[in-house]
């Protein structure tokens, strides 16, 4: 086979692995809702819609918590819900719903295997955690971690919107 040739079968291997959602999150972009709503970036619990506020880090939903929630900014000089969400969290403890909080169809209770499926293999594992990211760098945008129980479901999911 010559170089030429070769060369052209790698490129469209690399290509197909891409398209196909195999090359991990730097393929494509993370599509998270929260409640059914596709979420936009900036994020904020005012972008999100009446009944969202956010008080001590917990996303609130007519009163009930849905998230966590880190911001981008380090400052508290505005309002809570006007300050960028950096990241949602959610947990079995946090009293939401399984599927408040969802990472391209991920959500608590999903399978290991969905997981892989879904994202291919992590960028790294930890103790029951796995973590995804951009070329394998947490500091990147596009940012997924996933904790699973004994049974191998999604027990918490994290993942960082901005």
């Amino acid at each position: 086979m010559t170089i030429k040739k070769l060369s052209s079968v790698l490129l469209a291997s690399v290509m197909l692995l891409d398209l196909t959602g195999c090359g991990g999150l730097n393929s494509y972009r993370l599509t998270v809702t929260l409640n059914g709503i596709v979420v936009t970036k900036p994020l904020t619990a005012e972008t999100l819609g009446e009944g969202y506020s956010v008080k001590d880090y917990l996303l609130y939903y007519n009163g009930e918590p849905v998230a966590g929630v880190t911001f981008t900014e380090k400052t508290a000089d505005r309002e809570e819900d006007k300050r960028e969400i950096r990241s949602l969290v959610i947990g079995v403890n946090s009293g939401a719903e399984n599927d408040t909080l969802s990472v391209d169809g991920i959500t608590l209770g999903s399978d290991m295997s969905e997981v892989l499926d879904t994202f291919g293999e992590p960028s790294l594992r930890e103790a029951g955690k796995w973590f995804f990211s951009e070329n394998g760098m947490p500091e990147n945008e596009e940012f997924l971690g996933v904790k699973f129980d004994d049974n191998k479901k999604v027990t918490w999911l994290y993942v960082r919107v901005k």
